[in-house]
């Protein structure tokens, strides 16, 4: 009786041995190093797609602190994005989870498809590198404030509003009256301010790149460009035009070309991944959505094409 008790406790003792040798090495399915230890290894590399119109941050912050906080073993994020850009808001909401990533030591490329332009720009600027296709376009770095003036229709059929309001620009921008001059230069108060903080985000996360291009622009080396002139040198062509992935990255907006296949493998070699494992993130969709295919933010979209308008709503968009 005493020997099969003292058996029975090899057997278990050689079983948890085992089991933790297999653990060890075993390390690409558990995302451990093999060794004495059990240090984790950052093996992933998850992809987040931004597409459409950049109308809400919720859901893609919610997604970037997911993978930092909760998603053990990811060093690299590529942000796959298609979009023409949105609200400025969200696209600064969205920026600070993609600082946070890399404030985590998670490396952030950026993969930018058809169309990364304004806003979609924007919250490409503070990945580590920028990965286009020589086709992508892309730039359109400036503001936009679009209202309707339906004064004259409303003159033909008779309807006037009344309004009673507590100041002289309480109801600047609305459709029943054409803007003053004096609320005119209010709004473009506004949009000249939120116009410099795309221009400081691009020159203070695009600075490497952006000297390189200006240097080789002037012919003259690195070390004698200043931030002003590189400031003054993203101004120049910072009036909404869009450019091509290819001229993008002659202008230092874009590190390189190529598509979401490269931007993994650059994502994979900042973050020190020999063998990625790619990983996506899923989120449940309510019954209407599934069946149909049509979410919310999809509605919400089309209605506002539909009546042709933003409102009074600031934004970083490409058109």
């Amino acid at each position: 009786m005493e020997r099969s008790s003292t058996l029975w406790r090899i057997g278990i003792a050689a079983a948890v041995i085992l089991a933790v040798a297999s653990l060890m090495t075993r390390s690409h399915f558990f995302g451990m190093k093999p060794g004495l230890g059990f240090a984790l290894v950052k093996n992933k590399v998850a992809v987040v797609s931004i597409d459409d119109e950049i109308d809400s941050p919720d859901r893609i912050v919610r997604v970037l602190n997911h993978y930092r906080d909760n998603v053990p073993g990811v060093g690299a994020v590529v942000l796959s994005i298609n979009s023409p850009g949105g609200g400025v808001a969200a696209a600064q909401e969205i920026c600070e989870a993609v600082q946070g990533l890399k404030d985590s030591d998670i490396a952030v490329v950026a993969a930018l498809g058809s169309v990364a332009a304004s806003g979609g720009y924007y919250v490409a600027c503070p990945a580590d590198r920028i990965v286009a296709d020589a086709g992508t376009l892309t730039g359109s770095i400036g503001v936009i404030m679009e209202t309707m003036n339906a004064q004259k229709i409303l003159d033909k059929i008779g309807l006037q509003f009344e309004v009673v309001k507590s100041g002289e620009f309480k109801d600047s921008g609305g459709f029943s009256k054409a803007m003053t001059s004096r609320e005119k230069a209010v709004f473009q108060g506004v949009i000249d301010d939120v116009y410099s903080q795309f221009v400081d985000v691009v020159v203070v996360e695009r600075e490497d790149a952006l000297r390189t291009s200006l240097a080789k622009l002037k012919k003259i080396p690195e070390k004698q460009i200043d931030l002003a002139e590189i400031r003054a040198y993203v101004k120049s062509f910072s009036d909404g035009r869009i450019f091509s992935g290819r001229k993008a990255m002659e202008l230092g907006l874009v590190d390189e070309l190529g598509g979401l296949d490269r931007a993994i493998d650059v994502a994979a070699d900042i973050a020190g991944i020999d063998d990625p494992q790619v990983v996506t993130y899923r989120e449940s969709r309510p019954f209407a959505q599934w069946i149909t295919g049509i979410s919310r933010a999809d509605i919400r979209g089309w209605f506002r094409q539909q009546l042709g308008a933003r409102g009074r709503r600031i934004g970083y968009f490409a058109w």
